[in-house]
């Protein structure tokens, strides 16, 4: 099934609304980006992390933990449509650091419609690397 311009625009608020959440740490609004029972994976990027299962555990974890100054998703594209309630998605990933340096990476989701919206279901983040070189990334010391 080809996805309509309105469904990407209510899937691409999805992802921004993300980066505004986080950036904001309004943590008790994260059900307006994922549904329930979704599956973050940012093992990728930070292996100190562990995969979240469940809503209650990505608040838990996001509440807890360092972030960057600021995220930023852009560039978000539909890649697939597995069912009538699905879409894949790729978006690119920028975060600035507190020392300003910049760090892209990926985001790929599967995004499911519920009576509420689109909603992530699982979300797994790429490896960031710094413009301008490859690794280390900020991610790989948590302190």
């Amino acid at each position: 099934m080809k996805s309509t311009i309105e469904e990407q625009l209510l899937l691409q608020d999805v992802v921004s609304r993300y980066v505004h959440l986080v950036d904001h740490a309004a943590w008790d609004r994260l059900d307006e980006v994922f549904v329930p029972d979704a599956v973050v994976d940012f093992t990728n990027f930070a292996p100190y992390i562990p995969v979240l299962r469940g809503l209650p555990a990505i608040v838990e974890q996001f509440r807890g933990m360092k972030h960057p100054i600021a995220h930023h998703a852009v560039n978000v594209v539909v890649t697939g449509s597995p069912t009538e309630a699905t879409r894949e998605l790729t978006s690119k990933l920028l975060i600035v650091m507190e020392d300003h340096k910049v760090y892209v990476g990926e985001y790929r989701d599967v995004m499911t419609e519920t009576p509420a919206g689109w909603r992530v279901q699982h979300r797994v983040g790429t490896r960031p690397f710094r413009v301008g070189g490859a690794p280390p990334s900020p991610f790989d010391n948590p302190s």
